[in-house]
């Protein structure tokens, strides 16, 4: 929806590199294990998935 591009970061932390992403244009998912780093990084993201990333069902599989 008026995004060009798409990202996705494992392991979040504060949404820096989630900020960086979202300045160039990006549509950007995290997901993150630590409940409290997600809701630090939540800002900068469109969507943010707390959950261990082995287990993950990643689930967009057609916008990838």
């Amino acid at each position: 929806p008026g995004f060009h591009r798409a990202s996705w970061t494992i392991r979040t932390a504060d949404g820096y590199l989630g900020q960086i992403l979202k300045r160039q244009g990006h549509f950007v998912i995290g997901v993150e294990s630590d409940n409290h780093n997600a809701e630090a990084a939540r800002r900068h993201y469109d969507h943010i998935h707390v959950a261990n990333f082995e287990d993950f069902a990643f689930p967009y599989q057609h916008e990838f």
